[in-house]
């Protein structure tokens, strides 16, 4: 059938078996044991059932460990993590891609949104006004509480928030 050999490990099996075991084998059932009962059905793949797993939001302690074995975290590279268009994270303002004024620290960000206002021609001003006018307060208030810096989540909403 597939030619897996059970006995052997897994950097020695046929390399076709490594993309069967992750992503499955839909040209015909394969036969297997599970709960020490013999099945046979199409395989589904590993990636489909932890993403099944992931999407039923499983609160299995099994379940979740087995997800963070097989999971990890990466940042997009078109948009460095930050969820945002490529449209949105090459605005500059004075020089500074949007995404690396995200980056700064809440007050050094606080004071280079502020400082705009001297940077920009009065048809620039029409339109960064009312956003500085909407940034400062949330800027404001997040250092108030002690956030020092956005994660990137919170830079997105803010600035989903006050560009729409």
């Amino acid at each position: 059938m597939l030619g897996i050999d059970y006995l052997k490990p897994l950097d020695e099996q046929d390399p076709g078996f490594i993309p069967i075991l992750l992503y499955g084998y839909d040209k015909e059932p394969v036969s297997f044991v599970h709960n020490k009962k013999p099945h046979t059905d199409y395989y589904r793949g590993c990636v489909h059932d932890l993403q099944y797993m992931i999407d039923a939001r499983t609160t299995s302690k099994g379940n979740l460990r087995m997800i963070s074995y097989f999971s990890k975290r990466s940042d997009c590279p078109a948009c460095q993590g930050t969820g945002m268009s490529n449209t949105v994270t090459d605005i500059r303002l004075a020089g500074h891609r949007l995404s690396e004024v995200e980056k700064l620290p809440i007050p050094e960000m606080r004071s280079f949104i502020l400082g705009l206002s001297q940077l920009i021609d009065a048809n620039e001003h029409d339109i960064v006004s009312p956003i500085i006018s909407q940034l400062e307060p949330m800027l404001i208030y997040l250092n108030k509480i002690g956030i020092r810096t956005l994660n990137p989540t919170t830079a997105q909403e803010i600035v989903q928030t006050v560009t729409s």
